[in-house]
């Protein structure tokens, strides 16, 4: 039995703050021979056999009983920690022998986890969609998609589709062409008009409108596109 348990595991801070640091040196002593004792052999202990084995110090072994440090009960002593870790090493041995009665581990049981998926479930899956940088014909697109308006095939004489800009490609054409129109008085016209002109038509080029702000910033006059 003492080669199926060959160690315990002692815990110095219980050792030293626990009820066993209440007793003198030779009562602790009497306590750890009885728990090496006591591991050694399962902790199949008889009160009998306890005292036997520790027949020259019976009054240190009363001592200890009395303070529950070793516990008798059916006539069995029993050493509550020791108990614990008996339990969970016989549970590990008795799944390891389940285990060996079942061939160990299944050999093909780490290669199934490395498998690769198959090519039906690669089908099934939805694609991942392209990434598109913001640009005038990339947000074409996204306008299209949202009304669901399949595309156009192009030609020759087709005007591209109008695509509203950003303010902040308003305001470079501005600063590129060196006018005063002011982007967000622009922009804002813009958005509150729909993006027409002041006819009613749909605005077709939105620099061409720029442009003509700039024939009439001078005087002041309203926007009325091209």
């Amino acid at each position: 039995m003492a080669a199926d348990y060959p160690y315990f595991k002692f815990y110095a801070g219980e050792w030293i703050s626990g009820s066993i640091a209440l007793e003198d040196y030779e009562v602790q002593g009497v306590y750890i021979n009885a728990c090496a004792y006591y591991w050694g052999r399962g902790g199949n202990v008889s009160e009998q056999l306890l005292y036997k084995r520790f027949k020259n110090v019976r009054e240190h072994i009363d001592t200890l009983i009395e303070c529950e440090l070793i516990l008798i009960k059916r006539g069995r002593a029993k050493i509550k920690f020791l108990d614990e870790q008996l339990k969970t090493r016989e549970t590990k041995a008795e799944q390891s022998r389940i285990n060996g009665r079942k061939g160990g581990r299944p050999k093909n049981s780490l290669k199934k986890t490395q498998e690769k998926p198959s090519r039906l479930f690669l089908e099934t899956q939805p694609k991942p969609k392209k990434t598109q940088y913001r640009g005038e014909e990339s947000r074409e697109e996204e306008n299209r998609e949202d009304k669901n308006i399949p595309p156009k095939p192009p030609t020759g004489g087709e005007r591209k589709r109008f695509v509203k800009p950003s303010l902040e490609e308003v305001r470079v054409y501005c600063e590129d062409r060196g006018n005063i129109v002011n982007a967000e008085n622009f922009y804002d016209w813009c958005l509150q008009n729909g993006w027409k002109l002041s006819n009613g038509n749909q605005m077709k080029d939105w620099r061409a409108a720029i442009r003509t702000w700039e024939k009439r910033s001078n005087d002041g006059g309203l926007f009325d596109g091209e």
